[in-house]
């Protein structure tokens, strides 16, 4: 009866093993991959997951590091994105000039083939006031971001 009862034992350990790995399975640890730059007049940032999603658009928040006022005499700031090795996306123009943070929404997604590989950069041009800067962004990776997929 013993010996019953030691092999019942180790069915329940193994049981409860078992569960308790499948449980833990469906809760990934991803991690976020940040592009980012710093430029003389704008900065820009770039959020994206590691694992490849199809995404359909792109949003680039840019930061105007000068006055509202200084960025008011421009008409017009002309947002383009791209990879470094030339190909651009798209090109926004953008005409609503009241604040110095720009959340711009590109269709189209050429960052996902590059995410990843800390040696590419998104390439980002913005240009207002005659003039121009084209920023090259870095990938950074945070790690430890947990995502369920049944919530995602």
């Amino acid at each position: 009866m013993n010996s019953n009862r030691l092999g019942l034992s180790y069915l329940l350990i193994a049981a409860l093993i078992f569960l308790v790995s499948g449980c833990s399975g469906n809760e990934q640890k991803n991690a976020e991959i940040i592009f980012y730059a710093e430029g003389e007049n704008w900065d820009a940032q770039y959020k994206t997951n590691v694992t490849p999603t199809e995404k359909e658009n792109v949003e680039i928040n840019f930061f105007y590091k000068g006055s509202i006022s200084e960025l008011l005499a421009a008409q017009e700031i002309v947002f383009s994105y791209g990879t470094r090795n030339g190909n651009i996306a798209e090109t926004l123009r953008y005409d609503k000039i009241d604040k110095t943070h720009f959340p711009i929404q590109f269709e189209g997604d050429l960052i996902q083939d590059i995410v990843g590989n800390h040696n590419e950069k998104m390439m980002v041009i913005i240009k207002w006031n005659n003039k121009s800067e084209t920023l090259h962004l870095s990938q950074f990776e945070k790690k430890g971001t947990e995502v369920d997929p049944n919530n995602e």
